[in-house]
């Protein structure tokens, strides 16, 4: 097995360490003393089988029990901390390696790679705790460059300090709070000046933010939140784009006879002052800027001196043309039909809204799409289409259809080809005004929660293959939009894994959403955020076609899988015996996010990503691997053989064979027996464990069969010893939360399911 790299290992003893001497002076040798013993007992299970492990953790729980309030408390911190801290440790590493790194050179350049930022979940750790970590990652950088002794009294500091400050929020974050912790991560000036460097080569970077317009189904989302989430982005931008305006003037002084630019640049500075509060007709004022911003910039080049600020502000206005990071604007297609009938609900009022402020220019630099969640028919996009005419005036921003469920994936060309029947005006509108680009965007947590993880990537891989074709013949580019999370469960994993199944178009124009974790983890810094990037460009220089293979035992997998999968969670027990042993009945007290962990709708109530966090937070990643292992036994002998096969030649199931393992190596089944014994009787848990754990028993067998591995993680063995080393230190957590449920403790619940998201590194 590769090892962890040395200085990894290194720097995680140390800082560890450091962690240690502070959990002492802070809380004091008894608490200390019962970290160690927690963590030299979760060690010795690390290889040892189910019963032992069982016998270990039962034992940990019956003194854990025994355990005040107060020691609970500081004992999940400890945990939490250690496992944030070696996930900085990691990104520490990752940083000054890619420093090192050359990068490549890419002669295909994409049309655009466009991350939109999501803030559901939102995220679990306090702001406080963010901004101790934050220094802490700039001290784990030093440590790295210049020794750990020049910046080991300083760490001490902050780990002490974090100590000291809650891990989890302590009440609810408003649409606001999200919007401020996004854009202060995204709209950093090392970030903006990776995106201005990327244009400089020739590759489009763009971001969008759903925060204050995604409406579908949040109660606090409206108007006002998306003048506010426009406001923000505005201000930070103003601030650095009033930065490089002092930095010209200040170069002027060097110039003689420079006394007109420096007044001209000064009436730019006044002209940008006018954008601070976004109103009506805020558009003509962003056009009389940019007017002048170009005739200063165009006076500054006569002076044959190239002033590189001037070239940034250009280059930026070029990425973020209404001086705001566009937002996307989303509704459940069944409320779009009701604002039809009614011009007071919210998703009307955002359009008209939008529609006022961009008078003068157009509306798309502000929201550069309506988004209809649940789009199952062509008259779901009509409706978003008459909408859009009554608020706006006429059409003015993409209408994108959410195909998110079986039926409307599997039915996504006759909607679209209905839909361009009865509106034929549509494909000529965005032939001329949007650049021959349509926009779909692709459901993976609703579609994965309804179905399972390898039928929703199934079923999502025949819609893109067969829309790809519809579009080039109706001769439009497709804009395929995933709504992919940070989980696995919800359509994350690595960029080679996510895209190279998809067919090239998707790559071309690379457009997905970025969630709460991993807003933090790929745009730590600059050099982070130009490797996620790159791995992007590297897809799309060495895709290659996809060869046409049978798919009949992938249907009959993908449809067995499902059949498996709906079986298990369509049954009448299944929410009292099963959900209800993870932390389901608290999710509305985890103060994870601004929006209800509910829909306000009948029928599946549970969203899909606090669907995904109970089984995260319990270790068992069902929706991943649940009825693979029955499915492929269902299989015949010829069958089996086949699929074999295809897994060396087809993308999608060698993709989703990695994805399998990776979860089944997280997977910690006697911790999730932990839940069901402390929710049930010894009768009822033993039944639902051994139903599991034949269920997975089997997925193991089909992941071998199919692989040809002896490795669960063959292809990233360096992963598989991290997964091991950290397994074992999220236990505490597991085996405290069950005690805050039995105490109904919720402010120890709230630590414990941060603490599990940062060792899991998600949170659903």
């Amino acid at each position: 097995m590769q090892n962890i790299p040395k200085e990894l290992q290194s720097l995680v003893y140390w800082s560890t360490g450091v962690l240690g001497d502070c959990i002492r002076e802070q809380y004091g040798e008894q608490t200390f003393e019962l970290v160690e013993k927690t963590r030299r007992s979760m060690k010795s299970i690390r290889a040892v089988d189910h019963a032992e492990a069982v016998k270990v953790l039962q034992k940990n729980q019956t003194s854990l029990s025994k355990t005040s309030d107060k020691k609970l408390k500081e004992l999940a911190h400890s945990f939490s901390l250690m496992l944030e801290l070696i996930n900085r440790c990691e990104s520490s590493y990752r940083y000054i390696r890619l420093q090192g790194k050359e990068r490549a050179e890419f002669k295909q350049k994409p049309h655009a790679v466009i991350f939109v930022f999501t803030a559901h979940p939102t995220e679990a750790r306090s702001q406080e705790i963010l901004q101790i970590f934050q220094e802490v990652y700039h001290l784990l950088n030093q440590a790295l460059r210049k020794g750990f002794e020049h910046v080991e009294d300083r760490l001490r500091f902050y780990l002490s300090l974090a100590l000291n400050t809650s891990m989890a929020r302590s009440a609810k974050p408003t649409v606001e709070d999200e919007a401020k912790y996004l854009y202060s991560y995204i709209l950093r000036d090392e970030i903006i000046s990776q995106q201005i460097k990327f244009a400089k080569e020739g590759t489009n970077v763009n971001f969008r933010s759903w925060v204050g317009g995604d409406k579908d189904g949040h109660p606090g989302v409206n108007e006002k939140t998306m003048l506010m989430s426009l406001g923000l982005s505005r201000k930070r931008l103003m601030s650095w784009i009033q930065k490089r305006l002092e930095n010209i003037c200040h170069d002027l002084k060097f110039i003689e006879s420079s006394e007109k630019h420096q007044k001209d640049l000064k009436d730019l500075m006044g002209e940008l002052k006018k954008l601070g509060k976004i109103g009506a007709k805020d558009g003509e004022k962003v056009a009389r800027f940019k007017k002048k911003q170009k005739q200063v910039a165009a006076s500054l080049a006569k002076t044959k001196v190239k002033f590189p600020d001037m070239e940034d502000i250009s280059n930026l206005l070029w990425i973020y043309p209404a001086i705001v990071l566009p937002l996307e604007v989303r509704e459940d297609a069944e409320v779009v039909h009701e604002a039809m009938e009614n011009a007071k609900l919210p998703i009307y009022k955002m359009l008209s809204t939008l529609n006022e402020i961009s008078q003068g220019y157009k509306a798309k630099w502000y929201v550069r799409g309506f988004i209809l969640s649940m789009s199952e028919a062509a008259k779901d996009i009509e409706a978003g289409l008459k909408v859009q005419k009554m608020a706006m005036g006429g059409f003015r921003i993409p209408v994108v259809p959410l195909f998110e469920t079986a039926n409307a994936l599997e039915n996504s060309v006759q909607i679209l080809t209905e839909y361009f029947q009865k509106h034929p005006s549509v494909k000529k509108t965005h032939q001329k005004e949007m650049n021959s680009r349509f926009e779909v965007m692709l459901g993976y947590s609703d579609s994965s929660k309804e179905s399972g993880v390898f039928p929703s990537r199934y079923l999502i891989s025949r819609a893109l293959k067969k829309m790809d074709k519809f579009f080039t013949k109706e001769e439009l580019t497709p804009v395929f939009f995933h709504g992919s999370g940070g989980s696995v469960e919800r359509g994350g994993g690595s960029v080679r894994e996510q895209t190279e199944w998809w067919p090239k178009s998707a790559v071309h124009i690379f457009k997905a959403t970025t969630q709460g974790e991993m807003i933090a983890r790929n745009f730590q810094s600059d050099m982070i955020m130009q490797s996620q990037v790159d791995k992007i460009l590297e897809q799309l220089n060495f895709k290659k076609k996809r060869n046409g293979h049978s798919v009949a035992v992938l249907e009959k997998l993908c449809k067995s899988i499902q059949s498996n999968y709906q079986k298990l969670v369509e049954a009448e027990n299944f929410r009292e015996e099963i959900l209800a042993a993870t932390p389901y009945q608290y999710l509305d007290v985890l103060r994870i996010g601004s929006r209800p962990s509910k829909r306000q709708t009948p029928g599946a109530r549970l969203r899909a990503i606090p669907w995904v966090l109970c089984w995260t937070q319990t270790r068992v990643l069902m929706p991943t691997w649940w009825g693979v292992g029955s499915a492929f036994e269902a299989l015949s002998p010829k069958e089996k053989d086949e699929l074999k096969s295809l897994f060396h030649k087809d993308k999608l199931l060698s993709s989703y064979f990695k994805i399998l393992g990776f979860t089944l190596r997280k997977v910690e089944l006697p911790i999730f027996e932990m839940y069901l014994s402390a929710h049930h009787d010894s009768k009822t848990a033993c039944s639902i464990l051994e139903d599991f754990k034949t269920e997975y028993d089997k997925a193991l067998k089909c992941f071998h069969w199919v692989t040809g591995e002896t490795e669960l993680l063959w292809f990233r063995p360096w992963l598989s010893q991290s997964i091991y080393y950290r397994s074992s230190m999220i236990h505490p957590l597991n085996l405290i939360q069950i005690e805050a449920l039995k105490r109904k403790d919720e402010n120890l619940l709230r630590e414990t399911v941060t603490g599990i998201a940062c060792g899991m590194m998600t949170t659903g």
